[in-house]
């Protein structure tokens, strides 16, 4: 080695490149095996839902409404619940009967929701039990569309309460569980 000699050579420019070529993909691997591990790892609710747990859900809503005026009794809505099979994720599921009355109460009052005259819309049950069961809710558009559909209805059931042909009430259904497991 020469006092001026700065090591420009072939040896160390090679050495340069093919170090920082290794390096960069060594960390690049590095982190995205990093990012793969934690999605791996995280421990997220994938239940899914099949066209057969829809179908099954809406035959049992419509083994009670015969009449298909998209609500039923609220007395009907735990025995209907309960009989819908347990891998469904719209139903109660399994619960080893000494908590099957703790855990009626608290699903029905996490889906929070009203008994418009003694009856629970079908479009409510199924927005809150999107919202419980899957953490999600429905699209902005589905929604305005459906409370434009709601508040139609309840206009005219307004109307109706004004001439005396209904008395319009709205509990939260968890009293009508209530009322069904004290009976």
């Amino acid at each position: 080695p020469h006092i001026n000699d700065c090591g420009v050579n072939v040896f160390s420019q090679f050495f340069f490149v093919a170090y920082m070529g290794i390096a960069f993909f060594v960390l690049v691997n590095l982190f995205i095996a990093v990012i793969l591990d934690c999605f791996i790892a995280t421990n997220y609710n994938t239940e899914t839902i099949s066209n057969d747990h829809v179908q099954e859900f809406f035959d049992k809503w419509f083994a009670v409404d015969t009449a298909q005026s998209m609500r039923i009794p609220g007395s009907a809505l735990l025995p209907m619940l309960r009989s819908i099979s347990v891998d469904n994720p719209l139903g109660l599921g399994y619960v080893p009967p000494e908590f099957r009355v703790r855990h009626e109460f608290a699903f029905v009052r996490a889906l929070r929701l009203r008994e418009v005259d003694g009856y629970i819309e079908l479009q409510s049950l199924v927005m809150s039990l999107c919202r419980f069961v899957f953490g999600v809710s429905l699209p902005d558009s589905q929604v305005v569309k459906m409370q434009a559909q709601a508040d139609r209805r309840f206009r005219r059931a307004e109307r109706e309460r004004r001439r005396g042909v209904l008395e319009h009430t709205a509990v939260p259904a968890i009293h009508r569980v209530a009322v069904d497991v004290i009976e």
